[in-house]
C-alpha cells in the first residue's frame, strides 16, 4: 500500500471517529435533557416526543458506526 493510500485511510478513520464521537455527545445531551424534563422541570409533551425521536436516531447512528 502506498503512503498516500494509508494517509487517506487514516484520514477517513479519523473523520469517522470524530463523527461518531459527535453523535455520541448529541445522544448524551438529548438523554440528559429528556431525563430533566421527565423529572418535572416543565412537562413539554411535544419536546419529550422530539427528544425520544432524537435519542432513537442517535442510538441507531452510534450503533451503525
Amino acid at each position: 500500500m502506498e503512503s498516500t493510500a494509508l494517509q487517506q485511510a487514516f484520514d477517513t478513520c479519523q473523520n469517522n471517529k470524530a463523527a461518531w464521537l459527535q453523535r455520541k455527545n448529541e445522544l448524551a445531551a438529548a438523554e440528559q435533557e429528556y431525563l430533566r424534563l421527565l423529572s418535572g422541570e416543565g412537562r413539554n409533551v411535544s419536546r419529550l416526543d422530539e427528544l425520544r425521536n432524537i435519542i432513537e436516531v442517535r442510538k441507531w447512528q452510534v450503533n451503525q458506526a
